[in-house]
């Protein structure tokens, strides 16, 4: 009964995308959250077809209606041709594969999909209230999410596993995403639209607040710090730095309120002894820092990829495989040992067959797919992060009554902080990431449609809000 009812809704969903493909792009990213193979008993055939259907029909439907969309709204943007080369570069990278070609082409065959779907989204999302409604349908389904992991660690799974399925298969992995969204939910408290601050702002904030802190991933608290750094310090002047501060204050006091009842005995002297192990602790006897098993794992891992990329330029073209080097490196062992103490030895070892994953999405990236893959991803990274930093200064704020500076500011802050966090666990696979970058893109083209619509006289200059949005932005 469960799978016919699970059938129902997602290939309902898919029949209901080829009315707008918009519909098939929120679709699609509810099932994203909310993964198939949770409700389905873990079963990744059913989930996986599902999965192909839809992304199918919001490509299909895209082709039925694209003459329905404005043109200057959906320009491709260099996002997507950014992926496209990306893509190219890691067939390459599988074709002259060290490692498993069967495991790179799986992974090369995943960017690929995400990547049509980040096409299908910058071509369905063609107005502002579109774009409104996808991040409140998104902050909505991850509330909801967060909300089931809070409920699980209260019930014991410690480590909340699983709740993310197999894209979020960990506690940190999960972080990283919520840290990716946490400013949009942040932003979303001074939407003009009272019903997205009270419904969606102020609760997506603290249950994403609760979230990281009870996950207990040492790198989304650096992430969340370095997000809401770069939000302070983008605040435009003094006097809206103070409100901010006041308004921080009050969320604060609501997340404390909500909190401290629900944790449970001896939690908060359990967090800060974890994060204190970010730093290390010092031997007594040697003066050395010491790390606990997960990050000397990860400090150890990176070593073992900077010696042997050191001594092997063969990998710096076209790499080893997505993903190879954690299948491969252990044939490279005795050239890694010497460069290890002894205690970095058995962390790398794995219970003998070697296997650790990098932990690094900028080292799997670089050891994947060598320079043909990285180049091109990183400069994806970096020219996105630009143009979010440009947009304030380039188009207007105001776009048919909705703020697109906000977006901007809330996609910047968070690729910051998410930036940081992928230093320490595995995600250039996970869709999310890619969805905000290109989302960048969907701005760009609103502005730029704005600005033309109004050189040629089709669309008079929206009222100057910004002093009224500024007086009303942090009460």
């Amino acid at each position: 009964m469960r799978r016919l009812f699970l059938i129902a809704i997602y290939y309902g969903g898919a029949l209901v995308a080829y009315v707008d493909p918009f519909y098939g792009v929120l679709m699609y990213t509810f099932m994203n959250i909310v993964r198939p193979e949770q409700l389905a008993w873990g079963d990744q055939h059913f989930a996986g077809r599902i999965f192909l259907i839809m992304q199918a029909a919001c490509f299909t439907s895209w082709l039925f209606n694209k003459e329905k969309l404005t043109p200057e709204d959906t320009v491709l943007p260099r996002q997507v041709t950014l992926m496209i080369i990306v893509a190219v570069g890691m067939i390459v990278a599988t074709i002259f594969a060290t490692g498993p070609t069967d495991l790179s082409w799986k992974w090369t065959t995943a960017f690929m999909k995400t990547t049509l779907f980040c096409f299908v989204i910058t071509k369905s999302i063609n107005t502002t209230k579109k774009l409104e409604l996808y991040y409140v349908v998104l902050l909505f389904w991850f509330m909801f999410l967060e909300a089931w992991g809070i409920q699980q660690k209260l019930g014991g799974n410690v480590n909340i596993e699983g709740i993310g399925g197999d894209q979020l298969s960990n506690r940190n992995d999960l972080s990283a995403v919520v840290v990716l969204y946490f400013p949009m939910a942040y932003y979303s408290m001074f939407s003009t639209q009272k019903w997205i601050k009270y419904c969606i702002g102020i609760p997506a904030t603290i249950i994403s607040a609760i979230f990281i802190l009870f996950a207990g991933s040492r790198g989304a608290f650096l992430g969340l710090i370095a997000s809401m750094a770069l939000i302070f310090l983008q605040t435009p002047g003094v006097r809206q730095k103070f409100k901010m501060l006041i308004t921080m204050a009050v969320i604060g006091g609501l997340f404390a309120a909500v909190i401290i009842p629900l944790a449970p005995e001896g939690f908060f002297d359990e967090y800060t002894e974890r994060l204190r192990t970010l730093l290390g602790e010092e031997e007594e006897d040697t003066g050395e820092l010491e790390y606990e098993d997960s990050a000397a794992g990860r400090l150890a891992m990176w070593k073992a990829v900077y010696y042997l990329m050191k001594q092997h330029p063969e990998f710096w073209l076209t790499g080893m495989g997505l993903r190879g080097f954690s299948a491969i490196y252990i044939d490279y062992f005795d050239e890694i040992v010497p460069h290890l103490d002894d205690k970095e030895i058995p962390l790398i070892l794995y219970g003998g067959g070697g296997g650790k994953a990098i932990h690094n999405t900028y080292l799997n990236i670089a050891t994947s797919g060598g320079i043909i893959v990285f180049l091109p991803w990183m400069l994806l990274l970096f020219f996105s992060w630009f143009q979010a930093h440009n947009i304030p200064k380039k188009y207007p704020r105001i776009v048919n009554g909705v703020n697109i500076h906000n977006y901007a500011l809330a996609i910047k802050a968070g690729l910051v902080g998410a930036g940081l966090n992928v230093m320490f666990i595995n995600a250039e696979f996970v869709d999310f990431y890619y969805w905000q970058l290109v989302m960048i893109g969907v701005l760009v083209n609103l502005g730029k449609a704005k600005l033309k619509r109004e050189r040629f006289g089709q669309d008079e200059a929206e009222e100057d809000l910004t002093d009224a949005f500024d007086t009303r932005l942090y009460t």
